[in-house]
């Protein structure tokens, strides 16, 4: 019996790029192997993303998902216009199949342009709003043109900006972020915008040993809960840091009007051991 060549490579093709479909109605299938392809470096960082381990049951909804989170990776590295695909490879007698995911990075994204406002509030006269702005603009916003884009890299300088308004004795200060991508020329403006109607100013007065930066940064690390805690409960967070070094007579004086808590503080004279005398020994 002769045997058509044509034939049998016309049925391997067939036999190993079956529509995706067909996984999908023979939900049995289970992964062979996973490739990624289109990448030179870097490989590893995303087959750990993908759902389904070797030798398990194939589901399309689980592939999806995966193609779907090394998509957010990119473009959390900053590769915002990446596209990710796949197709399949079936082997009919295994019952397997190979997943082979094909990753286009496109180009790393810049930061095209940036800007920072701080709305008016009770807080800040619209002078004080302005001239805050001008300060947060040149401390930090004007260093982000240029700069690739990723959101390790953007989230980074936000902390840095609420770690500022914190040293500057501004409590639970909201920043918002609007971006506008433009896959046209990879670009992406930023937009930050500082909310302070939630928040809480703290101003100190008569501190000589600790500076405001330092007394901001002990009533602060009580995170959203210092623009809810009295005053005077602040004043003895602050008071117990005098008293470690060496200011047992600190005394502190609160008021509170609105929004503002002022911290009137007198430290007195500071402790010395003059000598340690042993007895007994």
């Amino acid at each position: 019996m002769r045997i058509n060549n044509s034939n049998i490579y016309i049925f391997f093709i067939l036999s190993c790029f079956v529509p995706c479909s067909y996984a999908m109605q023979n939900t049995d299938w289970t992964l062979r192997a996973l490739r990624i392809q289109g990448i030179s470096f870097g490989k590893q960082k995303y087959y750990p993303l993908y759902d389904i381990a070797h030798g398990e049951r194939f589901s399309y909804d689980h592939h999806q998902a995966s193609l779907e989170a090394i998509t957010r990776s990119l473009k959390i590295d900053g590769y915002l216009s990446a596209r990710v695909n796949s197709y399949f490879n079936y082997y009919r007698n295994e019952k397997a199949l190979d997943v082979i995911v094909t990753i286009d990075k496109g180009s790393l994204f810049t930061i095209t342009q940036a800007s920072i406002v701080v709305c008016p509030s009770q807080i800040l006269t619209n002078l004080q709003a302005e001239q805050l702005t001008l300060l947060l603009k040149h401390t930090f916003i004007d260093k982000l043109t240029g700069k690739y884009y990723t959101n390790d890299f953007i989230t980074q300088k936000m902390k840095l900006i609420k770690t500022f308004m914190e040293q500057k004795g501004f409590a639970c200060a909201y920043i918002q972020l609007d971006e506008l991508v433009s896959e046209h020329d990879h670009g992406v403006q930023l937009s930050f915008s500082i909310n302070l109607e939630k928040s809480r100013l703290f101003e100190f007065f008569g501190n000589h040993h600790f500076s405001s930066k330092d007394l901001s940064r002990i009533v602060t690390h009580f995170g959203k809960d210092a623009g809810m805690l009295p005053a005077e409960i602040l004043a003895q967070e602050i008071l117990a840091e005098y008293h470690k070094r060496g200011f047992w007579n600190a005394d502190i004086t609160t008021t509170t009007e609105g929004q503002k808590d002022y911290f009137v503080i007198k430290e007195g004279v500071r402790t010395h051991i003059k000598s340690i005398v042993l007895k007994g020994v």
